[in-house]
């Protein structure tokens, strides 16, 4: 089955990156990452792509 998700919230995200919160969020804070868009209920949402590239990205920097 297809995952039709296109985007996740900050705690999917730690979850899916095994990263934590905070961490994302700093990264969101210095650019590196940016949430798509924020819900009127404040919440992040980070697309589907972006989530993929930092995925990489974290699986790359552990690697050093």
């Amino acid at each position: 089955m297809e995952d039709t998700k296109t985007a996740f919230r900050i705690g999917e995200l730690s979850t899916l990156t095994n990263v934590k919160t905070g961490t994302i969020r700093f990264y969101g804070k210095s650019g590196f990452l940016s949430p798509a868009k924020r819900l009127l209920n404040g919440y992040r949402m980070f697309e589907k792509n972006i989530s993929t590239r930092f995925a990489y990205a974290v699986l790359f920097l552990g690697a050093l």
